[in-house]
């Protein structure tokens, strides 16, 4: 499992959850009422890292992402990995 820590600041740190807008799947859990600061690893190249509240509520509001997801690694890791795989696919002939 990886190790994520919520901010020691959480009173400030918070944005409110429309739960209208998750994408919970198929679960009988319940949205949270607020969005916290998370810390983690990048599970790449281990760099410690803050998924901030208002990046989940993009993420899970706007962009539709499955809520029980998390962020795993930092914003150049991704990028890195984006363009993995897409000359993956290049290469295999699918683009």
């Amino acid at each position: 499992m990886r190790k994520q820590i919520r901010s020691k600041n959480k009173q400030n740190d918070r944005l409110p959850v429309d739960g209208k807008k998750l994408n919970m799947g198929n679960t009988y859990s319940v949205a949270p009422d607020f969005y916290y600061d998370i810390e983690f690893d990048c599970e790449d190249c281990g760099k410690h890292q803050i998924w901030t509240a208002s990046q989940q509520k993009w993420w899970y509001e706007e962009a539709g992402g499955y809520f029980f997801s998390t962020a795993v690694r930092c914003r150049d890791c991704r990028q890195n990995e984006r363009e993995r795989k897409r000359t993956a696919r290049v290469n295999a002939g699918h683009e």
